[in-house]
């Protein structure tokens, strides 16, 4: 029997994007559906501040103007950032009677929020679909290499669709992921879609018996990389990997493009 993979506490991180307010949206769900504490992180990027205190930092305006960026501008930007986003959770959390919690940490973004990590059981982080490929794969790169639990990334303009898909290994890895993907797929409007690589055994009866929603399977499916592709077709709104399948930062940042939806990378 598999060890069910509790989610209690929700984490998110923030910085006032629409990117990370999305993912805002999502781990508000996430929290109401598995009845778990939010808690809202905003990372004050040490390179960021380093950067802004070299003598020949600037920034360019709207205009194309050319100004000094100094040091404490920059502390006094992150500031305001931050208090939006704490603004943006408590208007997403109090509404639906979350318990919540909110703080800022200075820092590299990835050990920082890996760190954080450590005392949640799962981290929520948009990445934005539309953001330049180089930087949501540094970003990819840095959570995966510092985040040892379940992280969610959640590209922008997915849209919140009930169904669930689990890539499954016999495993206790693969069993978490079923169940957490049944759990997740329990309101009666989803299905929950099950995939596998060839010549690898299905779920077994006596797991199948403890889900709360009946296992549609896909079929034998060559590698994690083709999920995407069956992620949109089959209007999927969650893709459920076990740690040892997720793919490189540059293959997931491919995966999160094909699929449309949210992938959740399980320990």
């Amino acid at each position: 029997m598999t060890e069910t993979l509790a989610i209690r506490r929700v984490l998110v991180a923030l910085d006032a994007s629409p990117p990370s307010l999305h993912a805002l949206e999502r781990g508000v769900e996430l929290a109401v559906t598995l009845e778990a504490e939010l808690a809202g992180i905003f990372v004050e990027d040490l390179n960021l501040l380093r950067l802004a205190g070299l003598p020949f930092a600037s920034e360019v305006g709207p205009l194309g103007v050319r100004r000094a960026l100094g040091d404490e501008e920059m502390r006094r930007a992150l500031r305001a950032q931050a208090a939006r986003a704490r603004s943006a959770l408590v208007a997403s959390a109090d509404p639906r009677r979350l318990r919540w919690s909110f703080r800022i940490e200075r820092g590299p973004v990835g050990p920082t929020l890996g760190a954080a990590a450590l005392a949640t059981d799962l981290m929520a982080l948009g990445v934005g679909r539309r953001a330049a490929s180089a930087v949501l794969v540094h970003l990819a790169r840095a959570v995966l290499t510092c985040v040892a639990g379940p992280v969610l990334f959640l590209p922008g303009g997915e849209t919140a669709r009930p169904s669930v898909l689990v890539w499954y290994e016999a495993s206790a890895a693969g069993g978490r992921a079923l169940e957490l993907g049944a759990q997740l797929a329990r309101d009666g409007k989803a299905r929950l879609l099950v995939a596998h690589a060839p010549g690898t055994a299905e779920p077994d009866a006596e797991l199948r018996a403890r889900l709360p929603v009946a296992v549609t399977p896909v079929g034998d499916v060559a590698a994690p990389s083709d999920l995407g592709r069956i992620a949109r077709a089959e209007s999927i709104g969650m893709l459920i990997l076990p740690r040892e399948s997720v793919p490189e930062a540059e293959d997931l940042e491919a995966m999160l493009r094909a699929a449309g939806c949210a992938v959740l990378r399980l320990p």
